[in-house]
């Protein structure tokens, strides 16, 4: 498949966030409808709003190999829904987070069942991995509604050809503060709530925020929003709500953050609410079926495939939580979450390639 898929385009066209159920469900039909054929079969879900979607040959409905790709992203100006090409890259929101891949994928599934050559392997859509994966993933496995694969292939980190051997533990908070209002030109009559959040977020941006690099195994804080009802420069604010997205490598360390952030928050009125929560987790590429896999892809692509371990999370610690091997890696590519997202195409051409033989000789027909 040398061509860009029309079904690309139309998928990077649908704005699939989080607060718009009805596009979610227009991705996840676009996939469906255009790789129906009558050898495989579909199964739906729609939990709590979030759609999902297994396809997998009919002959093996509990597959071997699973691939998948979540089909949401997050929010974006309306410019960056539109597959745009620069040179050999592919620009626009989700061409790496990742609707590439449903499209490569899907495109495997249909090619082998027209051949009627189908061999041991599903396709998992998924509508809710930007906002934590608990209606898409979690739910599908915790409630059985998919069988355990051997193996999923998983191309939601690892940029650069890189194996994701571990992912940290997320941790998305909530602090509220209270404070008195008073008027802007005598603010010593008031009490500032953002002020009273601000200098929290110091020391929790002092004690926690240390990571500086990919893979440098420390934890990282991200102030993502302050909020206040105050919407006047003249007033003190008397409320506010401060948003952080932590990211810790272990478990255990990130339960010890919690509770360090609810005792500092505490001694200055500060309530602590989690908002999302993820454990860690990891990869282990010693032992079957991940170490076969890297020895495949390493002789098929004729280039070694560094470790690395990986400052975001995914739905990867789901399947770990149920023992299922996730590799995690893909081509080249970057911008994510960012108005120039992209993907390298012969790359990502390449990357299906791999999937492919892959797929051939170890899935079972």
């Amino acid at each position: 498949m040398n061509h860009t898929p029309n079904s690309l385009k139309q998928l990077i066209a649908i704005q699939s966030t989080a607060d718009r159920p009805a596009e979610l469900k227009r991705a996840v039909d676009v996939v469906v409808d255009t790789y129906k054929n009558p050898l495989l079969k579909v199964s739906r879900w729609n939990i709590q709003g979030k759609p999902s979607a297994l396809i997998a040959p009919k002959q093996h409905p509990a597959p071997k190999i699973l691939l998948y790709a979540h089909l949401d992203v997050v929010p974006a100006a309306p410019e960056s829904f539109r597959l745009r090409k620069n040179g050999g890259r592919m620009m626009g929101r989700g061409v790496g987070d990742m609707k590439t891949f449903a499209v490569l994928f899907g495109e495997l599934l249909l090619g082998w069942a027209n051949a009627n050559t189908l061999p041991s392997v599903g396709l998992l859509l998924t509508s809710d991995e930007e906002v934590g994966g608990m209606h898409g993933t979690q739910a599908l496995l915790d409630k059985k509604l998919i069988q355990k694969p051997t193996i999923v292939i998983m191309p939601d980190g690892g940029d650069h050809w890189q194996l994701v051997t571990q992912e940290k533990a997320l941790m998305q908070l909530e602090l509220t503060a209270g404070g008195r209002a008073a008027h802007g030109s005598r603010p010593w009559l008031g009490k500032n709530a953002l002020l009273k959040l601000m200098h929290l977020y110091a020391r929790i941006d002092h004690k926690l925020n240390t990571a500086r690099h990919e893979g440098d195994g420390k934890p990282s804080v991200n102030l993502a929003k302050i909020e206040t009802s105050n919407t006047a420069s003249n007033i003190v604010p008397s409320d506010g709500v401060m948003t952080l997205d932590l990211r810790i490598p272990t478990d255990q360390e990130s339960k010890a953050a919690l509770i360090w952030i609810k005792q500092e928050a505490k001694k200055v009125g500060i309530s602590v609410t989690v908002a999302g929560a993820g454990n860690s987790s990891a990869m282990n590429y010693a032992a079957f079926p991940l170490k076969e896999f890297r020895t495949f892809a390493q002789k098929f692509l004729g280039r070694t495939l560094p470790f690395q371990r990986c400052s975001g999370a995914s739905d990867a610690r789901f399947f770990s939580a149920h023992g299922i091997p996730t590799v995690i890696t893909k081509p080249l590519g970057g911008g994510h979450h960012t108005p120039d997202e992209w993907i390298d195409w012969n790359n990502a051409l390449e990357y299906q390639r791999l999937v492919k033989e892959y797929t051939e000789r170890f899935g079972a027909r």
